[in-house]
């Protein structure tokens, strides 16, 4: 099984297929722009893969790392999200509302330059999908749904 992200013109029709709607710029790989109801909307696309895919020791379904100013411009511009399992081809639509949620308990300082960040992890329990804490001890968990 190959392990390769979607393509920039496989996102494009993702974006097109889930949002009805062509799109009429792209910026880079993630960014992808709409026109709907008359207004020009950013589509924000998030590739990842689960765990199990991977050689890490953690158990989750998606799993991705923002920096805090990526979060900040999809917050600003109160732009669609989406997070993609580039492998088992599902989606998540990610709200602003989630983006608190998950800023509240996944914020973290990291790296070298000392910046802030945000992880996005969500996990498959009892059939359900969680986004969850970061911290492995932390049971906080909030509810969201496959699109």
């Amino acid at each position: 099984m190959k392990l390769e992200m979607w393509s920039k013109q496989r996102c494009i029709d993702m974006v097109q297929d889930v949002y009805e709607s062509p799109v009429i710029r792209t910026k880079g790989k993630n960014r992808f722009y709409i026109q709907r109801d008359g207004f020009i909307e950013l589509v924000y696309v998030s590739q990842t893969k689960p765990s199990k895919y991977g050689r890490g020791k953690w158990n989750y379904e998606f799993f991705h790392t923002f920096n805090v100013d990526v979060v900040e411009e999809i917050v600003a511009r109160g732009c669609n999200f989406i997070l993609l399992d580039y492998v088992e081809e599902r989606k998540i639509n990610v709200q602003i509302k989630d983006l608190f949620w998950l800023f509240q308990h996944n914020s973290r300082i990291k790296g070298k330059r000392k910046k802030w960040s945000l992880d996005i992890v969500v996990k498959c329990i009892d059939g359900e999908f969680y986004f969850t804490s970061y911290e492995q001890t932390n049971n906080a968990k909030r509810l969201t749904q496959l699109m």
